[in-house]
């Protein structure tokens, strides 16, 4: 996928979280943020960009949106990150990561894949054809459709 900034500099990704390798929901639900690995795209993720963050499995789809702290930085995962993997050695080994602060998490109503795959500009995200991938840049279109999606429900909105 070519990759093309908004106007505002501001990149908009798909972070994804497989949920049997590394308690997402956990952390999700009580910390205000954490490091997320960059197996892709690590040269491309800067400060400020914005992230929706995708927990994979049977209900499958967005759990929270987040904002990108700090630049991509070659590490170990940070202390609570690695009691959060099943197997710790994976929090342990180096891989570029970024620290991402949740502002929106939707834990009791997640924008679920099954609702995407029915828009006709969300059908053909990557993370549905291609969803072994832990990133995922999305389009302008993208991004706005799902930002649709957010805004159309008052849980989403926050309204």
């Amino acid at each position: 996928m070519t990759m093309h900034r908004a106007e505002d500099g501001i990149q908009t990704w798909i972070f994804q979280g497989n949920p049997k390798r590394y308690a997402n929901l956990r952390m999700l639900g009580s910390q205000p943020g954490e490091l997320w690995n960059l197996r892709q795209y690590a040269s491309e993720v800067r400060v400020g960009d914005r992230v929706y963050i995708w927990i994979a499995g049977e209900a499958a789809g967005i759990y929270a949106v987040g904002t990108v702290l700090t630049s991509p930085e070659v590490m170990v995962d940070s202390p609570l990150g690695i009691r959060q993997w099943t197997d710790p050695r994976e929090g342990q080994r180096m891989f570029p990561r970024v620290e991402v602060r949740f502002d929106r998490v939707m834990l009791d109503r997640p924008l679920l894949k099954q609702y995407l795959q029915t828009d006709p500009i969300l059908r053909d995200l990557t993370i549905l054809r291609m969803p072994r991938a832990t990133n995922y840049p999305l389009t302008e279109p993208q991004a706005a459709a799902i930002e649709e999606w957010l805004a159309d429900d008052p849980l989403y909105s926050g309204d």
